[in-house]
């Protein structure tokens, strides 16, 4: 492998990158891209990167590989420097960004809690959305419904539509019959999982030193997840737990307890909407149904924090990633 470019255009640390889609259609697709035919080609995509310097910048992969071609002096392992073609100012570091299905918008999400959706073309902000307290962390569209998830470290999430969001309430749970109730702290219930406060705070009874309750720990979403047929909400909380929502009426419908540390890594599988994939700092890798609310297997590390897990494109592989350095890959079938 040798880099395309180099690309220079941020003063503080990258946080995310993204391609637009693979293909952008024409009327999508910023003029300096589309090419005199109207044709569209692989290369007519854009990379997005925002950073803690509050700017996300477009580059263009055309560009990148029209560089590298013309360019033959370059010695052995260096390559040729970039500019961005176009870039956005935000307020605050950017955490998170991403690009919708046609690549015609994309959203960026803030530390100080305002989630803002662009239009690449012409290049403009179209809606601010300043709901959440503190940082997001989340911001990611649906893939066939016009809408988009976002979440936080207040504790929320919330589904934007154009007429009307829903906000996953901090003091949910869920009762011993499965229904959605709000303002208690803990509810009991049969069964392996234990139903909890969802997005807000859990109550513990651990006691300080004196014998006085301790403060409950205000819990945070650690990563948010579209199903991969937009169906459902799934949610990762740092307590562990993983909360999965009915996306159309923002009804908790299942908390998955198996992981015993925080969960960073979630993933949807390519081809069946049913199957997610979560990996956690107690170095535990799990596939669940989220549709039935069970543990499909579980692969455990111990003594790894998990960082990252990728499905394959076709879905029979997945790869996962640790604090050490490690990568690991799993596979269906007796050899793998």
């Amino acid at each position: 492998f040798s880099p395309l470019a180099v690309l220079l255009g941020h003063k503080k640390p990258v946080t995310t990158i993204a391609f637009s889609p693979s293909r952008v259609y024409r009327q999508t697709t910023p003029a300096h891209l589309k090419h005199s035919s109207g044709s569209v080609v692989a290369s007519d995509r854009l990379l997005l990167s925002a950073s803690n310097d509050g700017m996300a910048c477009l580059w263009s992969v055309a560009d990148m590989e029209k560089q590298l071609a013309i360019d033959v002096t370059l010695p052995q392992g260096a390559a040729p420097e970039a500019t961005a073609a176009a870039t956005v100012q935000a307020t605050g570091s950017i955490f998170c960004a991403s690009f919708d299905g046609t690549g015609a918008h994309f959203v960026t999400g803030s530390k100080n809690g305002i989630v803002r959706i662009w239009t690449v073309e012409p290049l403009s902000l179209k809606v601010e959305l300043a709901t959440h307290e503190k940082a997001v962390n989340c911001a990611l569209f649906s893939s066939y419904t016009e809408r988009l998830l976002t979440a936080s470290h207040d504790g929320s999430a919330y589904i934007w539509a154009q007429h009307y969001s829903i906000k996953l309430s901090a003091d949910t749970t869920l009762t011993m019959n499965g229904e959605n109730a709000a303002g208690s702290d803990t509810v009991s219930a049969a069964g392996p999982t234990v139903a909890a406060t969802t997005l807000g705070s859990v109550s513990t009874s651990t006691t300080t030193g004196r014998g006085r309750p301790k403060e409950k720990e205000k819990q945070r979403i650690t990563m948010a997840l579209w199903s991969l047929d937009d169906r459902f909400i799934v949610t990762a909380v740092s307590d562990g737990s993983i909360k999965i929502w009915d996306s159309t009426t923002g009804r908790l419908i299942h908390i998955l307890s198996l992981h015993t540390d925080k969960v960073f890594v979630l993933d949807q599988h390519p081809t069946d909407p049913k199957i997610v994939l979560s990996a956690g700092y107690d170095g535990r890798t799990v596939l669940w149904d989220i549709v039935m609310g069970k543990c499909i297997i579980c692969y455990q590390r111990p003594g790894s924090q998990l960082l990252d897990a990728r499905f394959s494109h076709d879905g029979m592989y997945f790869a996962v990633s640790d604090h050490e350095g490690y990568v690991v890959l799993y596979g269906s079938g007796s050899n793998t």
